[in-house]
């Protein structure tokens, strides 16, 4: 679902990047089952039967170019998220966020109940950055509400690193949104940042992707 905060000081929505060239230099080499997800019937059903979508909204997702990346523990499902290189919806902030070229975003991440506590959401994040950075991408975006810590954890536990965060306010029909940089990010990815969230910006032969929530 969308999160809103509704406390006086409005929504917060922290970015986090991952330098793919400065990662390391040999990728840890995978011990769990993962599956790219492509857009078959039964994948489809399989993932909204646990993560309370239908098989419209993930139908449309694959429709408009994002992909779903799997971890499986001992053949059932256990954790997915959702990568897009085109512009996805922040339900968060009400905004778009696009991915500059080359980059790609990662967002909607979810566990199954049962398999939580045990570390699969970091390594989830370090497989899809492994995966995009033998794809050629140069950097992987991921967001979260303020609030969720948990997911922060586990965000800096994969090697994000903190670009900045946004504040959102919203008043009737107008939304107001502020980026507050992270001391440590540099100058130039704060930029790339500030350049990426707004309106859409749809690329020659891409569909605006939307999406529900961020990471």
């Amino acid at each position: 679902m969308e999160h809103e905060n509704r406390r006086s000081f409005g929504t917060v929505v922290g970015f986090w990047a991952f330098d793919l060239a400065s990662g390391p230099s040999h990728w840890p080499e995978c011990s769990l089952e993962y599956v790219d997800v492509g857009a078959k019937p039964d994948s489809i059903v399989e993932i909204a039967g646990w993560t309370g979508y239908s098989t419209a909204e993930l139908t449309a997702r694959f429709n408009h170019g994002a992909c779903c990346v799997s971890l499986h523990v001992d053949r059932e499902w256990a954790s997915v998220g959702w990568v897009s290189t085109v512009p996805v919806w922040v339900g968060e902030l009400l905004t778009w966020f696009t991915p500059p070229d080359g980059d790609a975003y990662v967002w909607d991440c979810v566990t199954r109940t049962r398999f939580r506590g045990h570390g699969l959401y970091p390594y989830l994040l370090r497989v899809i950055c492994w995966q995009l950075a033998v794809g050629g991408h140069r950097r992987v975006w991921i967001a979260t509400e303020w609030t969720n810590w948990r997911s922060e954890v586990g965000i800096a536990r994969a090697g994000f690193s903190p670009v900045g965060a946004v504040v959102a306010m919203r008043s009737g029909a107008f939304t107001w949104r502020r980026l507050i940089p992270d001391p440590d990010a540099g100058d130039d990815l704060v930029e790339v940042l500030k350049g990426s969230i707004g309106s859409a910006r749809r690329r020659k032969g891409n569909s605006s992707m939307v999406g529900r929530r961020a990471a």
